[in-house]
């Protein structure tokens, strides 16, 4: 018996390792069919954008990863050359003249390469070499001013994973999500994209004193040098500096189960907007800030530090403006334009609806705060834990976006089920009135701009549809998803005069994420799951 049953084993390995074998040769038949007779080059650059100025032009650019088919490798990037022109692209590393020889993967990813000799007309491509000698000469190496990144959100597919497709500049590119097994961020292919915000310690005049280490808060820049986000006496705050993003929403229909959203440095035509940093006069600012970390209130005044205590909370929306204003005038709460934007990039850099599954798992159920601010300093941009434990999840550098504590904006709310919004501090967006409110009587938000979007009341409703529209982008309008499709957060309303707060709490479970959106409460309402965090335009 016992050499029958070794016969067997013997021929079970035997069976397997033919398994392999044929596996091996059918993708190595795969990958000469795909590539015939000619030898395989690696992607083109990406993020590729130009920026011209007195200094001459100043390149980014991100160099092509190695290539591969079914898991093999097929080519290894070797350097990419970038070649300029006058009056036209280059159309061949020989047509024109090199200004660059890259031998170093991503040196120019956030750092731009600068040619001084730039003249108006030049037009610069570059041109990717694997080491096999094969060069890559897609037009898409020509350097534009701008770049265009997209996504459509097919609503119609309930599965969050397959929902989002990527468009534009970024139609090929890999997912940023969080390794949860090994403990990391891993960039996909939007490490360098031209909307991630720099931290920084911002003066309660609204000035930059110095940036911080991305990677350890406690220092600055130099990666050295102690820096004042603990330091509660420090005048001004903890903050991320924003650029403009401008952004699209369009729908195929008007009663479409979908929506493309398009991604730009530059206004790219009327329809793009950044409410951010849009000033009153009808310009863009060049920088708008968000508060690295949850709300804290010391001598009245709301502030961002790395206070290793609570976040506060259990204020009204009144007390939280006054705290906010009480930096300067620059200062409110977080508006629901920023909160919106914060969103729709985090869906472009997963390409996934469902946050807990691309950054933070849902933290315990928990009936008080548990999470001390400043308790990810040294993660990184993005990090996130899925088991439950009690640290602070990153996005974009700021800490808990979702999952803690309810986030009340200034800038929203919802009057008998329509929603209501307000996107700037001026009357530029089209609203009449100069300034947030956070009253709970109705006449008081007359000033603001009726969307027509209505909200379905549930306690609670999964959300299925958004609003989708350049003002109302992410509220939503439709319910009856479950914690695992759709958008799978959660939506909280009644009727009257109510709020809004987003990103749910330690309470919310599998509700809670960046869609989640509660609007059951008056604005006056203050609970131990209620809180604020700054934003400062000083423009």
């Amino acid at each position: 018996m016992s050499e029958i049953a070794t016969t067997i084993a013997t021929y079970a390995n035997q069976q397997a390792a033919k398994a392999v074998v044929d596996a091996i040769k059918t993708d190595t038949t795969s990958i000469l069919q795909k590539l015939g007779n000619v030898a395989a080059t690696v992607g083109t650059v990406r993020h590729a954008r130009v920026k011209t100025s007195a200094n001459g032009a100043s390149l980014y650019f991100g160099d092509p990863k190695d290539a591969e088919i079914n898991g093999l490798y097929t080519a290894f990037w070797s350097q990419t050359v970038i070649v300029r022109k006058n009056g036209s692209a280059p159309t061949s590393p020989t047509d024109g003249t090199v200004v660059l020889t890259n031998t170093t993967r991503n040196a120019y990813l956030e750092t731009p390469f600068v040619d001084s000799a730039y003249t108006s007309g030049d037009v610069y491509r570059a041109f990717c070499y694997s080491t096999n000698g094969a060069v890559n000469s897609s037009t898409d190496g020509i350097f534009r001013s701008y770049v265009l990144y997209g996504f459509f959100c097919d609503e119609t597919d309930a599965n969050e994973n397959t929902a989002v497709h990527y468009l534009g500049d970024c139609a090929n590119f890999a997912r940023g999500y969080m390794d949860f097994a090994n403990d990391r961020w891993e960039w996909g292919d939007w490490q360098g994209a031209f909307f991630h915000p720099s931290p920084c310690m911002l003066k309660t005049n609204g000035t930059v004193d110095y940036y911080l280490d991305p990677s350890n808060y406690k220092k600055r820049a130099d990666g050295v040098t102690a820096s004042d986000v603990t330091d509660s006496s420090y005048d001004g705050n903890a903050m991320m500096e924003w650029s403009p993003v401008y952004v699209k929403i369009e729908k195929p229909s008007a009663d479409s189960a979908g929506w493309y959203c398009w991604v730009s440095d530059v206004k790219v035509d009327e329809n793009f907007e950044c409410w951010s940093a849009k000033k009153a006069d009808g310009t863009y600012a060049p920088h708008w800030y968000t508060a690295i970390y949850e709300g804290s209130v010391f001598s009245s005044k709301l502030r961002s530090l790395s206070t290793d205590a609570l976040p506060n909370c259990q204020t009204n929306a009144t007390n939280e403006l006054t705290y906010a204003r009480a930096n300067g005038a620059d200062y409110t709460p977080s508006t629901y334009a920023d909160e919106t934007l914060i969103t729709l990039l985090g869906v472009l850099v997963t390409g996934r609806l469902n946050f807990q599954e691309s950054i933070c798992g849902a933290y315990t159920s928990a009936s008080a705060r548990s999470i001390k601010c400043g308790s990810a300093d040294a993660k990184g941009p993005f990090y996130g834990v899925n088991d439950g434990s009690y640290i602070s999840n990153k996005m974009f550098g700021m800490e808990n976006k979702f999952g803690h504590l309810w986030n009340r904006v200034v800038g929203c709310t919802l009057i008998d089920g329509e929603w209501y919004v307000k996107l700037t501090k001026s009357t530029i967006d089209g609203s009449s009135v100069g300034d947030f409110v956070t009253a709970d009587a109705a006449s008081a938000y007359a000033g603001y701009i009726a969307t027509a979007l209505t909200c379905p009341y549930g306690n609670p409703g999964y959300i299925t549809q958004l609003g989708k529209n350049n003002i109302a982008a992410t509220l939503p309008i439709r319910t009856g998803g479950t914690t695992t499709s759709y958008y799978c957060d959660g939506e909280y309303s009644t009727s009257g005069t109510r709020g809004v707060l987003l990103g749910g709490d330690l309470a919310s479970g599998l509700l809670a994420g960046r869609f989640a959106c509660n609007a059951s409460r008056a604005p006056s309402s203050p609970l131990w799951d209620f809180s604020a965090s700054l934003s400062c335009k000083p423009f």
